[in-house]
């Protein structure tokens, strides 16, 4: 008979980027995968050993196909970014976190006991005075999808006290890498390189010195990973690279291993935009010796022939 796999890990959002580097690594660490998602990866053709399941998290009927013999949740899926939550505010209350409670109300009498959530390193702290930024700093979002993401955060609180659900709440920093759309609207290394080897005008909000961390996409499923085998001890992590760097450093980065130099726009700062932020990632360390292992400099090169090897590949992706 084959052994048992140790634990069977649903993705909700699992296609998306994030997700995608997620899945590798817990296959290569001996887990079971299933993926619940409204569209495919879309980089990639679909993943051997993995299952998948087509559908919406906010479908309780779908969700319960879904979770059926899992064990572990990661939840990734969020239909907003920062920008986009401030068109209508509503919805992020509406949607994301009416979904969420619904979902883990369904999960009160299922299998599911142990839940990662996926929250933000940036949007939930807001502008903070003291970097770098510890778990234990105030909550004071400035953006709708901040304030969501906060409430799901106490929703999981409440719903580990009141019925024993187990949980950990990741707050990563932002995250890069290959697969990330460098199509889309968010992530603005894949946006910047894509731009550069376009010879487009790279837009910058602000004056560009305002800094944040980045961290390399596969050392924070590393992080998760290693997260979910030290146990659910319902606690929050940073995962963060501990480094801020502004978007004009990133920008001369970019064009130094590409040797290209840039044309850059000026457009006014966004209100929305954190300013500067770094996160702390001592906690994790601390508990589970996890420490980022690809420096920034690599991940980027990674990720400039990612891009370049796709964009000779495919022309279309531009267009998503």
């Amino acid at each position: 008979m084959k052994e048992q796999k140790k634990h069977r890990v649903l993705l909700v959002g699992g296609n998306g980027f994030i997700g995608s580097h997620l899945v590798d690594e817990l296959l290569i660490e001996g887990y079971g995968v299933r993926v619940l998602d409204r569209c495919p990866e879309l980089f990639r053709e679909p993943v051997a050993g993995v299952e998948y399941v087509t559908g919406s998290f906010a479908d309780l009927f779908t969700l319960r196909e879904a979770i059926d013999g899992c064990d572990i949740l990661i939840h990734l899926a969020h239909s907003t970014v920062p920008s986009t939550s401030l068109n209508h505010p509503e919805e992020e209350v509406l949607d994301s976190v009416g979904a969420f409670v619904n979902m883990i109300n369904c999960f009160k009498n299922r299998g599911i006991q142990k839940i990662v959530f996926f929250s933000s390193g940036g949007a939930v702290y807001g502008n903070t005075q003291a970097v770098p930024v510890r778990e234990d700093s105030g909550l004071n979002p400035i953006s709708p999808y901040g304030v969501a993401k906060m409430m799901m955060e106490k929703y999981l609180y409440m719903f580990s006290y009141l019925y024993g659900l187990e949980y950990i709440i990741v707050r990563p920093s932002n995250p890069f890498g290959p697969r990330q759309n460098f199509g889309g609207a968010q992530g603005v290394i894949p946006i910047y390189i894509n731009k550069l080897l376009n010879g487009e005008t790279i837009e910058i909000w602000g004056d560009g010195r305002g800094t944040k961390d980045y961290l390399y996409v596969a050392d924070v499923a590393k992080a998760v990973v290693c997260l979910m085998k030290h146990g659910f001890d319902k606690s929050e992590y940073n995962i963060s690279s501990g480094c801020g760097r502004s978007l004009l450093s990133i920008i001369q980065s970019i064009s130094d291993i590409c040797g290209r130099k840039p044309k850059v726009e000026y457009v006014p700062q966004r209100l929305h935009d954190v300013r500067n932020i770094v996160l702390s990632s001592k906690k994790i360390t601390s508990r589970t010796r996890w420490k980022p292992a690809t420096t920034f400099e690599e991940g980027l090169s990674l990720t400039i022939n990612w891009i370049k090897e796709t964009k000779k590949g495919n022309t279309n992706h531009d267009h998503h």
